[in-house]
């Protein structure tokens, strides 16, 4: 077996582990969850007993009953902020194209380049570290050369230097600034120290990209980890359609590309019925609050019980501008079964079902679910 197809079997097995490993915490917390219903059923028929034993009035026993299920929606939501910052779709896909690419990248920058006239030549003998040694030295006597800069930027990377990779890139950055390869890689590397998160300058250097190479197969293919990211699936499908399209039919990214989508098609048959929530947070009120505060966000009824029907609990310093809501984050009913609710956004210190004093709340307008997928709101 060639060294290519190794190579390449690796960046696969790699790719596979990191999500099964994204996945896995998600079975966890279905016990957790089992265990928290049997207890509010407990506690429920509790109060059924005092009822018949004329302990308690009806009145009393409603409302008592209300705030059971209403600490029991928090206590489920609470359980899932993890799933929600972890994200499985989006650490997944995200992560494993930061291997694939940048290791694919590395390979093809550190490879000897038969009938090439490249100035630099690693010997593939070379360990990483002798490989940064080897293109320093280069640099010292040829420090404008850009791609140079961006291969030193890859090898530190792979080191784990991760802001000698960052200085290097930005140079390269300052010298070849049109270069699709250095920009895409520059990208995954920003990337990486947003835990995988493409949005930001990974995402302008991915726009520039395209800009300069409207149909490069990387670019097209990062332009849908930033799609998936930010919850448009649809964008996401159509850019690794099209780069699809646009590979040879026996080039082996082709099975990488096929397997993206097939794991957003699962994803969507699972979770096709969404309301989106752009919301945009002021300057202000953030500089007022922690990092760490949460921001909940859920669907309700318009009228008659407070508890959600859908929500989603997660720490401001992960917000990114877009909530989405479906079935996958319903308590009881689905959100798909609803017609008209209300979106409530919170900001609380606490994180619990009952507001406190200093949280900060809006409600929006009634929305009809039948015609209205997408919202925007302000928390000014």
């Amino acid at each position: 077996m060639s060294f290519e197809w190794q190579f390449l079997l690796l960046i696969l097995a790699s790719s596979g582990f990191v999500a099964y490993f994204l996945y896995r915490p998600l079975k966890v917390n279905i016990s957790d969850d089992a265990s928290n219903v049997a207890i509010g059923k407990q506690k429920k028929q509790e109060l059924a007993d005092d009822v018949t034993k004329g302990l308690i009035s009806e009145s009393l026993y409603q409302e008592a009953e209300d705030e059971i299920t209403y600490t029991l929606a928090s206590e489920l939501s609470q359980d899932s902020g993890d799933i929600v910052a972890i994200n499985p779709l989006k650490w997944a896909i995200a992560l494993s194209v930061i291997i694939a690419i940048v290791s694919v990248l590395t390979y093809a920058q550190l490879a000897p380049k038969q009938g090439s006239s490249a100035v630099i030549e690693i010997s593939p003998s070379l360990s990483l570290e002798q490989s940064v040694e080897s293109l320093k030295a280069h640099l010292d006597d040829n420090p404008e050369n850009g791609k140079a800069w961006a291969m030193l930027g890859l090898a530190e990377f792979n080191l784990g230097n991760t802001d000698k990779a960052l200085a290097s890139f930005e140079k390269a950055y300052s010298l070849i600034p049109n270069d699709i390869d250095m920009l895409l890689q520059y990208a995954s590397v920003v990337a990486s120290t947003q835990d995988g998160d493409f949005a930001g300058e990974p995402q302008s250097l991915i726009d520039q990209a395209l800009e300069v190479a409207p149909d490069s197969v990387h670019a097209l293919y990062l332009v849908g980890i930033v799609a998936a990211n930010d919850g448009d699936l649809l964008l996401a499908e159509q850019s690794w359609q099209k780069a699809l399209y646009l590979l040879p039919v026996e080039h082996p990214d082709k099975a990488v590309i096929e397997g993206a989508l097939n794991t957003l098609r699962n994803f969507e048959s699972t979770n096709d019925f969404t309301l989106t929530i752009h919301l945009s947070i002021s300057e202000d009120i953030l500089a007022l609050r922690s990092e760490l505060d949460y921001l909940m966000v859920y669907a309700k009824a318009l009228t008659g019980s407070p508890m959600p029907i859908a929500i989603k609990k997660i720490r401001l310093k992960d917000f990114n501008g877009i909530v989405s809501l479906s079935d996958a984050d319903s308590l009881s009913v689905k959100l798909s079964e609803s017609t008209e609710v209300l979106v409530v956004v919170r900001i609380s210190s606490t994180g619990l079902a009952v507001k406190q004093a200093d949280d900060i709340e809006i409600i929006s307008d009634a929305i009809s679910l039948a015609e209205t997928r997408s919202i925007d709101l302000q928390v000014e």
